[in-house]
Formats: C-alpha cells, structure tokens, sequence
C-alpha cells in the first residue's frame, strides 16, 4: 500500500476507535481589541504563569490582546484579579476554562466581576459544583455564555492563533480526560495547554495526528506523571516546562521521575509555579522565560 494511503487507512481508524464525530477546520476572529495593556508590545507576547498553590491561571497579553486560561480556586482567584489589575489589565479579550474543577474554575466569577470579559469557551465536562454555580450565575449578570469549542476549531487574535486538538473524545472515564486542550502560536513559537489530561486524553493526542509541538508547554495536571508523558513530552520538546503545582503536598509533585527527569533530558527549563510566578517572552522567534 503507498505511503499516503497507509497513513490515510491509519488515520481513519484511529477516527473509528476513538468514536468522535469530524469537524470541519473553522478559523474565527474575535473582535479588535478594546484597549491595550500599558506594558504590551505589538512584536511581544507576554504569557503569565500565576503562583496560586495548586491550582492554574495563566494570562496571555499580545498585540493588544489578552486572553486569560484558567481561573484558580476562589480562594486564589482573588489574588489573580490583583495582579492582572497591577498588570493593567481591563478587558479579558476571550476567558478560557480548561475544564470545569474548581482549581480551574474557582475564580471565574470574579473575573467576570472585575474585568469587561467579551468571550468565553469551557471544555465539556458537566459537573454540579458551588463553583459552576458561581461562574454561570456571573456569566448571567454579564449576559454572557459559555461556549464549549470543539476539536479542529480555530480562532484568531490579531496575529495569534489557538487551534483546539482536544479532547479528542467526547466521552472519558476520567474527568480531568475532558480538559480543552489547545495550541497557542505567536509568529514562529507556540505554546501547549493540555489542562489535566492524564494517561488516555494523552495517548488520544498522540494518535490524533495533531501537530503536539510547543516551544513553552503547560505540563498537565500539575506535574502528575502518567505511564506515557515521556512521549507526550517527546512529541512536544519544549524549550520551556511550566508546572502549576504546589510542592511538599502529599502527591510529591511535580513528579521527578516521570516528569521533571524526562523533561531535563530533552533539554527544557523546568519551572514550578510555587515558586513563585513565571513570566514567559515570545518575540515570534524565541522564547524567554522568567521567574
């Protein structure tokens, strides 16, 4: 069979097992900018990694546009809103949620409170929770919605992308399997958000044919090793390995052996957000991290 046909016959059956309906490629572009913040440089994409225990926010600010991933605990996400306002954030261009926990969740509603918030995507997964309770009824007053993006979708922010390759299924036994996953490129660098994919979410990934690349990754579920992150890990080769995790828990993350190990041999920087936050430059060639 050629080359082209094999590859083809593959692809096909890695559709048919994973049992997820086709999408076609959209691309959609958000509104212009409302205002920029006073630090942002149109050639330089500045990407955050907040310090919040163990939960994610990261808040991405590039050619007059801001997107923030994730929203903390509520605890945290005070602390969050603190410091985009010393950042001088006051429009959240488009408000991603990962997945629907409350490390991820948390302090959604008071985004929304804080900040004029123009779009708004979350990953699938349903849960009751305090948290979801809080983020919709926030989302009303703002008369806003939620929109559950779906894998092969990608919207445009100026010159950045984010092309949605996850979940790959629509249906996990694993919640944290659920989380969006996402790839953000600014000029010839790009960054990777699995949010809290663990072993099958990740395994699907690798299969999906989607391009795992990333010069910065976003290492998933707070450091947690799986039985395949080295290949995950081989399939992105980051430069730059940022873990949202707080150490000295009983969990003993991030995980030496199966994260931080592989990671380091593959050459990236590994930086853990307890200590302290991690600020990530992109100039559209190389990328630069600090802490």
């Amino acid at each position: 069979m050629p080359r082209t046909s094999l590859l083809a016959f593959s692809c096909a059956l890695v559709f048919l097992l994973t049992g997820c309906a086709a999408a076609p490629n959209v691309s959609s572009a958000l509104p212009a900018p409302v205002d920029a913040p006073e630090n942002a440089s149109s050639a330089v994409l500045t990407a955050t990694f907040f310090s919040c225990g163990d939960a994610d926010s990261t808040l991405i600010q590039a050619g007059g546009y801001t997107v923030l991933i994730d929203t903390a605990t509520n605890k945290e996400g005070k602390n969050v809103v603190r410091r985009m306002q010393e950042l001088g954030v006051s429009t959240v261009d488009l408000l991603i949620i990962s997945h629907a926990h409350k490390d991820h969740i948390g302090g959604a509603d008071l985004v929304l409170e804080a900040f004029d918030v123009r779009e708004v995507l979350i990953g699938p997964l349903e849960i009751e929770s305090k948290q979801v309770d809080q983020f919709e009824e926030a989302l009303s007053q703002k008369g806003l919605a939620a929109r559950v993006p779906y894998a092969g979708e990608t919207l445009s922010l100026g010159e950045m992308q984010i092309e949605i390759i996850g979940p790959v299924r629509s249906a996990y036994e694993d919640e944290n399997d659920l989380s969006l996953v996402f790839r953000l490129t600014w000029g010839e660098t790009a960054f990777l958000f699995p949010g809290d994919a663990e072993k099958p979410a990740l395994g699907d990934l690798l299969l999906s044919g989607a391009n795992l690349r990333a010069d910065v990754l976003k290492v998933p579920h707070h450091g947690k090793g799986e039985d395949n992150s080295t290949l995950f890990f081989q399939a992105v080769a980051p430069a730059v390995a940022v873990v949202p995790c707080q150490r000295g828990t009983e969990d003993h993350l991030p995980d030496q052996t199966r994260v931080v190990a592989p990671l380091e041999r593959l050459g990236a920087q590994v930086l853990v957000t307890h200590d302290g936050e991690i600020r990530v430059q992109s100039d559209g060639r190389t990328v630069t991290a600090f802490q």
